[in-house]
């Protein structure tokens, strides 16, 4: 599997390389959702963001601006993610 990634300013307003883990569409919110990490192999970071683009690889506005019902199913779908579970991720 190719990996793909992009770039996102950060809040210092330097441009950091992340690494995409996973895409997909929530119904229950009608938004697009991606789940993806900084590329410092020492200390990776993981991230969640919505995105409104219909350029499936095309991250460039995302919002981090979650209802507390969103984040817990994005933490759900998550950790099932890091176990290696995609198959019951709702993804």
């Amino acid at each position: 599997m190719n990996k793909l990634y992009f770039e996102v300013e950060n809040s210092n307003g330097n441009i950091e390389k992340m690494e995409l883990i996973s895409k997909f569409r929530l119904d229950e919110f009608n938004k697009k959702y991606i789940f993806y990490k900084n590329c410092n192999e020492s200390n990776p970071h993981y991230y969640a963001a919505s995105y409104e683009s219909n350029d499936n690889s095309n991250f460039s506005n995302l919002s981090t601006d979650f209802l507390e019902k969103e984040k817990e199913v994005l933490n759900e779908i998550f950790e099932k993610i890091k176990k290696g579970d995609f198959e019951n991720a709702r993804i």
